[in-house]
């Protein structure tokens, strides 16, 4: 049982601290709604279930716990879409290239 429970102390330090766990939080532009704008996490995780499994039995909210976490997305900030590229991606530039305009300076205009 000691072992058990030292595994499990174990996997949710190595989810709190390994630098390879951390998502979200990535400049992203929405499809949906076409803001660009920080990404945000979502998980399928329903805590009243997670609660339930965890005091039940032990093992199945183990699983339940790492399935959750292995199963989450990213998704916009402003209106929760998973239609998001990063903003930093040629499909991104692809996509901006058409409403990208040559814009010349107000000075030069005023020359003319």
């Amino acid at each position: 049982m000691h072992l058990l429970l030292l595994i499990i102390a174990g996997l949710v330090l190595w989810k709190i601290f390994h630098p390879s766990v951390s998502r979200g939080k990535t400049q992203v532009v929405c499809r949906n709604c076409g803001t660009k704008a920080l990404s945000k996490t979502r998980s399928p995780r329903s805590f009243w279930i997670e609660i339930i499994l965890w005091f039940s039995y032990l093992i199945p909210g183990v699983l339940y716990t790492l399935w959750c976490y292995h199963h989450t997305y990213e998704v916009c900030g402003t209106c929760g879409s998973r239609d998001i590229i990063p903003a930093d991606s040629p499909a991104w530039r692809k996509l901006a290239a058409p409403y990208a305009t040559d814009v010349t300076p107000l000075s030069e205009e005023i020359k003319r």
